[in-house]
């Protein structure tokens, strides 16, 4: 009776209409669909970042996924290292080198080094609550430092122990971690150190702050993504072009960095 009730309340109703299109949205959605959508914001988006860096607002939709990367990571942590993978760090370590002067690992060196020490680090914090939590608490305190040695710094570590949790979400005692508290923990932490590297405005933070809770949402029910993967082959060039765009998000994003990166350099150096 109670949720009769409830669902009888007009703001309820109109909850529930204006969330259905997006409820369709996720159970619909498969892996590569979300890759595919964080490739094409990620291509705008880094427009942005080399050619328009000062306006915020512009920024403000892909720091709401970059999780999608980062958390990923941590719930793939078996797989090996691949050659393209360090091919591609390497390239644009020396690229950005080069035409910049800048030697800050990027995020595909952020990448490798997580996937060599994840394991390691969680078969050590899982041992109880207090050494995991006080490994937390320190991830969160160095990042300002760390952030200027490797993109994103040791935040890329606490989303891709959420990925890894969540992965792992059956063997691990609830009495250390439960994996949707750690969620909330890894949503609360990056949405903090978003906003130390950007400065949001209070609307900016608000929109990047609801973005983000949809992504960490989708995250944390990251292997119903990928079910849908397997039952739903895609079909039409719609579904074969969000497939490719998913399956080739890497040699993208080499790709694209590395042409951003000559056309800016070019354009601070005309001949």
């Amino acid at each position: 009776m109670e949720n009769d009730a409830v669902a009888d309340r007009p703001g309820s109703n109109i909850a529930s209409k204006l969330l259905r299109p997006l409820r369709a949205v996720e159970r619909n959605m498969t892996a590569y669909d979300l890759f595919a959508l964080i490739v094409v914001v990620m291509l705008v988006g880094h427009v942005f970042y080399y050619f328009v860096p000062r306006i915020n607002w512009l920024r403000v939709v892909d720091r709401m996924l970059v999780p999608v990367f980062l958390v990923s990571v941590g719930y793939n942590a078996g797989q090996k290292v691949g050659r393209t993978l360090w091919l591609g760090a390497i390239l644009l370590v020396v690229a950005q080198w080069t035409l910049f002067g800048i030697s800050q690992i990027n995020v595909l060196g952020t990448i490798i080094v997580i996937r060599m020490v994840i394991e390691p680090i969680m078969a050590w914090a899982l041992k109880n609550k207090e050494r995991f939590w006080i490994l937390n608490t320190a991830l969160v305190v160095l990042f300002p430092v760390t952030d200027a040695v490797f993109d994103y710094g040791t935040m890329a570590l606490i989303m891709a122990m959420a990925g890894w949790i969540n992965r792992n979400r059956e063997e691990i005692s609830p009495a250390i971690v439960k994996p949707s508290a750690y969620f909330v923990f890894a949503y609360a932490a990056y949405l903090v150190c978003t906003q130390m590297n950007f400065q949001f405005s209070h609307a900016q933070l608000l929109v990047v702050a609801i973005g983000l809770a949809w992504t960490m949402r989708l995250l944390y029910d990251f292997r119903e993504l990928l079910m849908n993967s397997l039952r739903r082959k895609p079909k039409d060039i719609v579904e074969k072009f969000c497939s490719f765009l998913g399956h080739k998000s890497l040699e993208i994003y080499v790709v694209h960095v590395l042409a951003y990166q000559i056309i800016l350099y070019y354009a601070l150096h005309p001949h």
